[in-house]
């Protein structure tokens, strides 16, 4: 894996990565909302770990729905 473009980096220097595009890079058959939860069992801490970050679901056609997804940012300690 030498893709390391799911790295992102926010304001405070600090890098995290998106649950869900790390699931879809490893291509887990698990859906998204059983295998991070999963994840959660090995002693991960919301807010020291991983944090909660709510999004508006977009359409194909590019209009945003009133809908929101969960997706989760992963420490890089995390994510390995």
């Amino acid at each position: 894996m030498n893709d390391l473009s799911i790295i992102e980096t926010n304001d405070a220097d600090e890098r995290w990565v998106s649950g869900r595009r790390l699931h879809k890079l490893l291509r887990v058959a698990t859906p998204y909302t059983m295998w991070f939860p999963r994840m959660c069992d090995y002693g991960f801490v919301e807010n020291t770990d991983f944090w909660t970050d709510h999004k508006n679901v977009i359409r194909a056609d590019g209009t945003q729905m009133p809908q929101q997804v969960a997706d989760y940012m992963l420490s890089i300690d995390m994510a390995k």
